[in-house]
């Protein structure tokens, strides 16, 4: 069940202005910013901060992230409300209060629709100027992280069920769903027909898209909580058992596997536990780690190229645009570091600690913070 809260008038008028034609989806209008969720685009990104264009703030901490579709910005809190607003102002164009107030998960933004789970055991599709909601479908239970992947007419979400489920975007009728052995925090990637997610059973699943029967199940030797990423002929996931694997699409084997270092430093060892989610750049992964730790992995052979130590926890999944890496961290920093060699292009301190994962456009980057602000750079 949602509450529409009744939007600005002069926001939601200006934003129907700019947004009148909202027919194609773009970068970032998904998490991971596309179906593959390679957490990477073509353009320029930003390669040099000069400044806030606007900052927004919520009523509890964000640790989901934005999508973007033309001029607007949608963005979950757990404060109970789902935003939307405007991309070059920041003003508010409405926000809908979720039943459960906790509106965490990341919206996926397609052709007049956004759609986001919550606790409330719902797939909930509402119209994305306006926040009117067009139909809501039973998850089976809680959606605590997966945000939803609209591929070919179809929405597919994870909830805490175990179950994958796939619905009809028009109607939100129930076109199948497949059970794992535990938890879906993962959200789903799809190439070629099929469709790939983690599971807190500790496996790697390949469906496929049309029928959700199982292809194969890739186990690994900790929970994957962590978004798939597809890239040819290889699936790339992170583990909790501080893996990352790149797994043969044709077969579900592995072709190679890199456990991520865990050093000692300042006394007791630090247990790295890996739930950020991959993304590439230019033949090689970039995952950060509860170690305080980004990874550059090559993608053929799983060599670590280089590593980038940051003053706390990286929940946040970076972001590849333009021959830099932005991510942010439990220190506060929002980092932009070059590809190839970890070197720092800029930083900007938010005063907060971000999990909150960067969406990148021409330009600007967005992102939330544990204070509960949504920030536009530029």
């Amino acid at each position: 069940m949602l509450l529409l809260i009744g939007p600005s008038q002069l926001a939601l008028s200006q934003s129907k202005t700019e947004d009148r034609h909202l027919t194609s989806p773009q970068p970032w209008s998904l998490f991971r910013a596309n179906s593959r969720r390679t957490g990477s685009t073509s353009g320029q990104g930003l390669p040099q901060f000069n400044r806030v264009r606007w900052q927004f703030k919520t009523g509890g901490p964000i640790p989901g992230s934005p999508s973007i579709l033309e001029s607007l910005v949608i963005i979950g809190s757990t404060d109970g409300k789902i935003y939307a607003l405007n991309l070059k102002t920041g003003l508010e164009v409405w926000h809908v209060a979720v039943r459960n107030e906790y509106a965490a998960c990341t919206p996926a933004l397609f052709d007049g629709w956004a759609l986001f789970g919550d606790l409330d055991r719902q797939l909930h599709a509402v119209d994305l100027l306006t926040g009117v909601e067009k139909w809501a479908a039973n998850t089976g239970n809680f959606v605590s992280s997966s945000s939803p992947l609209i591929v070919d007419g179809r929405v597919l979400i994870g909830s805490n069920s175990g179950q994958l489920h796939a619905f009809d975007l028009l109607t939100g009728k129930l076109l199948w769903k497949a059970q794992t052995d535990h938890v879906i925090a993962s959200s789903p990637a799809a190439e070629g027909g099929n469709v790939y997610v983690g599971s807190m059973d500790g496996s790697l699943y390949s469906f496929g898209e049309d029928t959700g029967k199982e292809n194969w199940k890739f186990e690994t030797d900790g929970p994957v909580s962590s978004t798939p990423l597809v890239y040819e002929k290889n699936v790339y996931v992170v583990s909790e058992d501080n893996r990352v694997y790149a797994v043969r699409i044709a077969t579900g084997k592995a072709k190679w596997k890199t456990r991520l270092a865990q050093e000692k430093y300042h006394g007791p060892p630090i247990v790295s536990q890996m739930t950020s989610s991959p993304c590439m750049w230019d033949e090689a992964l970039y995952v950060g780690s509860t170690d305080e730790r980004l990874y550059a992995v090559g993608l053929e052979f799983g060599q670590v190229k280089w590593k980038f130590k940051t003053g706390g926890k990286i929940l946040s999944s970076p972001a590849a645009v333009g021959g830099l890496i932005y991510f942010g961290s439990a220190d506060g920093f929002l980092y932009a570091l070059e590809a190839g060699s970890g070197v720092v292009k800029w930083k900007f301190g938010a005063q907060s600690p971000i999990r909150s994962s960067p969406a990148v456009q021409e330009g600007v980057v967005i992102f939330g913070t544990d204070q509960g602000t949504v920030y536009v750079l530029e």
